[in-house]
């Protein structure tokens, strides 16, 4: 089944065909191909939630109309499967961006979360722009081609929050040529339930006193691959509940530390051009508003490399 949101005026017609696929009478499973046209939908929720006892599993898609440019727009969806493509969400206060729960598989892929206020109006904000949550042992999540760039959270809140229900984790959740810039958050990713979290092709630039990841359980791996990250120092990459930071798995990872600091195992150390790279922040707004994340091309105008 499939339908077009053109305004807050839809939310409702999406919602019945959801509830129509979960409870219907048709066998096996079912999806919902859900698109979003651009536009400001007013401070708006669009939820779209399976219930965990439906007579079927729904396959969720919901995606954007050519690249569409939403403000002012909130997603909270559950479904047996999730994914989420070519949206940007653009410069709004809002309690949260993008909440997703499911027991299966999470996609996201091409979305940019663009100077996103979190906390500025009332209601939970224990997610930050981006919440997903577990609902069984084997969820999986995977990050392609998303940008987290700008923001701030007036709560202290993280940008992202991997979370899970009762006896339910994230075996593994993959970012895959990301980029975070600017943000103005204490943690970038709360890796709250989560086995593994992997970072791959990706640039993180951090501001003075935001940290990469922290980590609420021991067990938790942080994994870097083909990384570049800018910050203060090496304490800001990843914090442990409780504890100081232990060692973490990186290959192929490229620091610049501002303050100087010891260098993580695997790595090797840029120069950092102050100017080149505000700059290359200021115009990846830009061309995130009209296609996907490049991080080669950031890392290249930013002289990162």
């Amino acid at each position: 089944m499939h339908l077009t949101i053109h305004s807050p005026a839809d939310f409702a017609a999406a919602t019945a065909a959801m509830a129509t696929l979960a409870w219907g009478d048709a066998p096996g499973d079912a999806r919902l191909d859900v698109s979003i046209a651009a536009g400001d939908y007013a401070g708006r929720s669009l939820q779209l939630k399976q219930d965990p006892n439906a007579k079927h599993p729904v396959t969720l898609v919901v995606h954007g109309e050519g690249r569409a440019r939403v403000a002012s727009l909130a997603l909270d969806l559950e479904a047996a499967s999730v994914t989420v493509a070519d949206l940007v969400f653009d410069s709004a206060p809002t309690t949260y961006a993008l909440k997703v729960r499911t027991p299966g598989r999470t996609n996201l892929a091409r979305l940019a979360f663009l100077d996103q206020v979190v906390g500025a109006k009332a209601g939970p904000a224990t997610g930050g722009v981006l919440l997903l949550e577990a609902s069984s042992a084997a969820a999986t999540a995977t990050l392609t081609d998303c940008a987290f760039v700008g923001g701030s959270a007036r709560r202290p809140v993280p940008m992202v929050t991997l979370a899970a229900q009762p006896a339910s984790m994230f075996a593994r959740v993959d970012l895959v040529r990301a980029v975070f810039a600017d943000a103005e958050f204490p943690t970038l990713i709360s890796l709250a339930a989560a086995q593994q979290l992997t970072l791959e092709d990706s640039v993180v630039v951090l501001r003075p006193g935001t940290r990469l990841v922290r980590a609420e359980a021991p067990w938790a791996q942080l994994v870097l691959r083909s990384v570049t990250v800018v910050a203060d120092g090496p304490e800001q990459v990843l914090e442990r509940s409780g504890a100081t930071a232990p060692p973490y798995e990186a290959s192929s990872v490229w620091v610049a530390w501002r303050k100087g600091g010891e260098m993580p195992a695997g790595a090797a150390s840029v120069t950092l051009s102050d100017d080149a790279l505000t700059q290359a922040v200021a115009g990846l707004r830009d061309a995130l508003r009209s296609g996907p994340i490049d991080p080669a091309a950031f890392q290249a105008s930013a002289k990162l490399r």
